[in-house]
């Protein structure tokens, strides 16, 4: 039986709101805006308040079964139940957006199976029922640093601490196929054979969990971090620490930290420990003879590099002479 919708008007402009999204007050009964007057803060009047609460209400958002789900989640709870499979409650109240997945089963029990009227479902009176309270629930958020190509170390999947390529990524290829049967002689070549390709696959594992537990326990997956860190040491110090890196896997975190850091002040000493050599030979014995023979020495290593560099095009003039002779 078809029915005839009344037509609701703005409260503040007397627009036509019937069949466009339209804001309703979810303090005053009466009180439905437009989203321009919406948006400019508009108040028709009477008791309503622009602080109200508000429930944006769509075409749709009427009910059709239960008075708590409006038309659209019906569309797609039954969508969801199609592409999703039956009593996957948890993905479909995440195709849904807006209902649990206690509700969608509590719905789909109470308006269809513990239907009078099964295997239909039955209506609700659309012209009396209203939407009491329709709170958006919004579904977990995707992470989409999950993806092996959204992560800064590309083929790293952060959600299941896996890589895309593991080490030894073909270690299950030696045993898909391998069966033991139960009446395999522990004597018989065969058996002892299939034991040896075990080992070397837990053998395989082993590596790979040693490499994955290193690159995570190291931080190595923090590569802008680290990247940052490096930077800010002197280029000798980046080359050592650099060169040091194949002795990580044989020490601890720490032990690796302050090998490196060792490495780095025993440089740093050997080179202060060389200037006090050079400024002693030149008899300097105070730091501001020091800073001043520091200055002197920069002037002189500015100027020869100027003087090279004017020699230059009379070197090139003179080459391109003798090979035209």
């Amino acid at each position: 039986m078809s029915f005839q919708r009344r037509t609701r008007l703005c409260d503040a402009c007397q627009a036509n709101i019937t069949n466009a999204v339209r804001i309703k007050c979810a303090v005053c009964d009466d009180a439905e805006y437009c989203v321009d007057c919406f948006a400019q803060g508009k108040e028709a009047g009477g008791t309503h308040k622009a602080t109200h609460d508000y429930r944006v209400m769509d075409r749709l958002s009427f009910p059709i079964l239960e008075s708590d789900w409006g038309a659209d989640e019906e569309l797609l709870f039954v969508e969801g139940l199609k592409t999703c499979g039956m009593g996957n409650w948890a993905a479909i109240a995440d195709h849904i957006g807006t209902k649990t997945k206690e509700q969608c089963e509590s719905h789909y029990l109470n308006a269809f199976i513990n239907s009078p009227h099964w295997p239909l479902p039955v209506c609700v009176d659309v012209q009396r029922a209203c939407i009491a309270t329709r709170r958006r629930i919004h579904p977990p958020s995707r992470d989409d640093g999950n993806q092996p190509s959204n992560h800064e170390i590309v083929g790293y999947m952060p959600g299941r601490l896996e890589f895309e390529q593991e080490c030894e990524n073909e270690a299950e290829n030696s045993v898909k196929d391998l069966v033991f049967y139960e009446d395999d002689a522990d004597e018989d070549m065969g058996k002892h054979l299939k034991i040896t390709l075990l080992n070397i696959y837990n053998a395989k594992l082993d590596r790979r969990e040693a490499r994955k537990k290193l690159i995570l326990e190291r931080g190595l997956l923090e590569y802008r971090k680290n990247q940052a860190n490096e930077r800010k040491l002197a280029k000798e110090d980046r080359d050592l620490l650099n060169r040091c890196k194949v002795f990580a896997k044989m020490m601890t975190k720490e032990d690796f930290d302050e090998f490196v850091e060792g490495l780095i002040n025993e440089r740093r000493i050997r080179r202060r420990i060389a200037e006090l050599q050079e400024y002693r030979q030149n008899g300097i014995r105070t730091e501001s003879a020091a800073a001043a023979y520091e200055r002197q020495k920069e002037q002189r290593v500015s100027s020869r590099c100027a003087a090279s560099k004017q020699h230059w095009p009379v070197i090139s003039i003179m080459r391109v002479k003798a090979t035209s002779t």
